[in-house]
């Protein structure tokens, strides 16, 4: 006796959450960080240092470069391996 068993997956999810933040590319890890995403498509800690001050600008399309963001995130690097 043979079966031909198919598994159909139904995905009705209209928008998908990511798990990283799209700045920094480091995992989202608590509830600043899930908010600050579907707000602002960044953790809490990208927010807080590129958007918090420039929230202005960033309204208006204004985004940090890519070398700043680079710059950060080597210093955030240094302060979870120091720690």
């Amino acid at each position: 006796m043979s079966s031909n068993n198919k598994i159909i997956f139904i995905d009705n999810v209209k928008s998908k959450e990511s798990f990283f933040c799209t700045m920094c590319k480091f995992p989202l890890v608590d509830y600043q960080d899930f908010e600050m995403s579907k707000k602002y498509l960044s953790c809490h800690d990208c927010y807080m240092q590129f958007i918090e001050a420039n929230k202005k600008n960033w309204e208006k399309g204004w985004r940090p470069d890519p070398g700043q963001i680079k710059n950060y995130i080597t210093k955030k690097k240094s302060i979870i391996i120091k720690k």
